[in-house]
């Protein structure tokens, strides 16, 4: 069939060469192959069976974009779909019947099982589901740890791809010392970034007594009174110890990480402060934010679940 039109477009255009025809059926030519390119396209398209190829992620964590993808050929017209959790959060329509490929981001904001399906048409490509985890760091590999107190803050820093609400975050922690003031609390802050340093302001704290500690190292949970929702960005984790009244002495917490090349400049994610006593006031006050003496990554973990 496709043959026999190749054949009778030929005959045409040799035909208009070697013969004068009227300007009226020169045109009448020109329309007749506008007919036969027509019915030559649906030709193409009744033999074109779409057929289609889905890659989908299987794990990802909070905050982060994992991507998803399909090959289609053959699907000229058709709309892809993408869904999360039942969610509709993309599509787009495949412009070619030649071999195209649809690339999809998939915002993971919940931990867990997380449900992934891609359609055309309404009818299922392929589906699976994504393992979710916490963001941040739950290696404790190593004896390496930095002390903060009253005096001494730790900061750690974290960007995320898409909004999430935070409700916890984890810390592996332990204490330098046996005994503590029973009043102390350790605190964690989420603050928002300045110039790749902790803000002033503060978006949400929580805290746990600190006599919740033990001599060895443990992860230990600060979950906030409500979820905190935090848009794409970049943000702060500063510990600190909380104490009725600043003291000579002071309570000290320890928060591991994992950092073994010492020649290797921080990266803008771990910053310190140590403050300074003002006598007026009877109180530390803030200083400025200096980055750690190495590259290192805090065992931390933001979670958009109580723990």
């Amino acid at each position: 069939m496709r043959f026999g039109i190749v054949i009778l477009i030929l005959t045409i255009i040799l035909f208009s060469g070697c013969v004068q025809l009227p300007a009226s059926n020169i045109s009448d030519i020109g329309k007749a192959g506008e007919v036969i390119g027509n019915i030559s396209e649906k030709i193409d398209v009744q033999q074109c069976t779409p057929s289609y190829s889905a890659t989908l992620p299987k794990e990802g964590k909070i905050g982060k974009n994992a991507v998803a993808s399909v090959v289609a050929t053959c699907a000229k017209g058709k709309k892809i779909e993408l869904f999360l959790n039942e969610e509709k959060i993309g599509e787009e329509v495949v412009n070619s019947n030649d071999e195209s490929t649809v690339t999809f981001s998939v915002p993971f904001k919940t931990e867990g099982a997380n449900t992934i399906k891609i359609s055309s048409n309404g009818e299922l490509i392929k589906s699976g589901e994504a393992s979710v985890s916490p963001l941040g760091s739950n290696d404790t590999s190593g004896v390496k740890n930095d002390a903060f107190s009253a005096k001494d803050l730790i900061a750690s820093g974290f960007e995320i791809e898409n909004e999430i609400g935070v409700k916890s975050v984890g810390v592996f922690l332990k204490k330098l010392y046996s005994t503590s003031f029973k009043s102390s609390r350790i605190v964690v802050e989420i603050r928002p970034n300045d110039n790749d340093a902790p803000a002033e302001s503060i978006i949400a704290t929580a805290a746990v007594p600190f006599d919740k500690l033990t001599m060895n190292e443990r992860w230990i949970w600060f979950n906030f009174n409500e979820s905190v929702n935090l848009k794409k960005g970049r943000y702060w984790l500063v510990f600190r110890v909380e104490q009725e009244k600043a003291e000579i002495i002071n309570d000290v917490a320890n928060i591991h990480y994992v950092g073994e090349d010492t020649e290797k400049k921080a990266g803008w994610y771990s910053k310190k402060m140590t403050l300074e006593w003002d006598k007026k006031e009877g109180d530390y006050k803030e200083t400025e934010w200096q980055p750690a003496n190495y590259d290192r990554i805090y065992s931390v973990l933001i979670s958009s679940e109580t723990h």
